[in-house]
């Protein structure tokens, strides 16, 4: 039987020759033995001199480059993060298999970052960071947390699908399933709450106009349930207001119906979705205790809200105790 050394520059040969893995190992079978060499080994191989290393010596690795410049591949990760596996092959004079066991033994992985309805300028960035900083130091020295009140929007169909997963043979396909109407039919969903809870919601037809007019006629409405449910904080410190920027929020008329029930707004930075409360706090829960529910009318939609409105309070309840 053939020595090793010799066996890898038959495999060379075959390489330089434009040959594939597995046609190589079977001309140097026919030509050294039967089991003169497998096709997988060949592969390895031909792998190796694929990324440029034509050395015969076996010491140095399975198709690893020895000398690849680790730093110049992390630089070039922090200059751009999106750059591709064949970008970086290409600029670091290797093969692309080269770049993913490299990026593999960094510890690199691909993410996508979120969608977000607008780039912050470096004018909203420093806006954050001043609003935050002084809540922060107002929290520090007069604590207000409980005194604010969330008030947001959000679409509620009254036909809720749920995709559940079906027991099924190893060879049976699935039953489809379909997807939700675009113009399926829904309701809006306005609610306002607090640290303890709902504190007052109303539901408007499929994709309202609300102008400041009618959400002037909402906080009036708001103001009314407050004294009703909240007498104590509106008496003592009042109570603090945090919407998002929208134009009717922002509004003149807005301004002087909130001036007129004596409400401040909590400092919202611009194009920061990111930090309204009742996309955490609320609506994911929300859009899980709805999914797989149909409601033939208003009223049935209603009775499921109020059901998980007192859900979400009885929980707010036992952890508080």
């Amino acid at each position: 039987m053939a020595d090793e050394e010799h066996i890898r520059h038959c495999m060379l040969y075959e390489f330089q020759l434009g040959r594939k893995a597995s046609e190589a190992a079977k001309n140097i079978c026919s030509a050294l033995g039967q089991d003169a060499v497998s096709s997988r080994k060949c592969q390895r191989w031909f792998e190796k001199f694929r990324e440029g290393n034509f050395s015969l010596d076996d010491k140095s690795g399975r198709g690893r480059v020895s000398n690849f410049d680790q730093e110049a591949l992390q630089a070039l990760l922090v200059q751009n993060p999106q750059i591709t596996q064949q970008e970086l092959a290409t600029t670091l004079n290797c093969s692309q298999k080269t770049i993913s066991n490299q990026l593999r033994v960094l510890g690199k992985v691909q993410k996508f970052g979120k969608w977000v309805p607008h780039e912050l300028t470096d004018n909203n960035c420093n806006q954050r960071v001043t609003i935050c900083s002084l809540l922060l130091s107002r929290q520090n020295r007069l604590p207000f947390l409980e005194q604010i009140v969330t008030g947001d929007e959000k679409g509620v169909l009254y036909v809720n699908l749920k995709r559940r997963p079906q027991w099924l043979d190893k060879n049976e396909a699935p039953q489809p399933t379909p997807k939700p109407d675009l113009h399926a039919k829904k309701v809006m969903l306005c609610v306002w709450w607090n640290f303890k809870g709902i504190l007052h919601y109303e539901l408007l037809p499929s994709n309202p106009t609300i102008t400041s007019a009618v959400y002037s006629a909402q906080l009036e409405r708001l103001a009314q349930a407050l004294r009703e449910k909240e007498p104590a904080p509106i008496n003592r410190k009042g109570v603090i207001l945090h919407h998002n920027n929208t134009r009717p929020h922002t509004a003149r008329i807005t301004a002087e119906k909130l001036h007129q029930l004596e409400g401040e707004v909590l400092p919202q930075p611009a194009y920061s979705p990111d930090i309204a409360p009742s996309d955490y706090h609320l609506f994911r829960s929300l859009q899980n205790f709805l999914l797989g529910k149909k409601f033939n009318n208003e009223e049935c939609l209603k009775n499921a809200l109020t059901e998980f409105f007192c859900i979400k309070i009885t929980r707010i309840l036992q952890q508080r105790d």
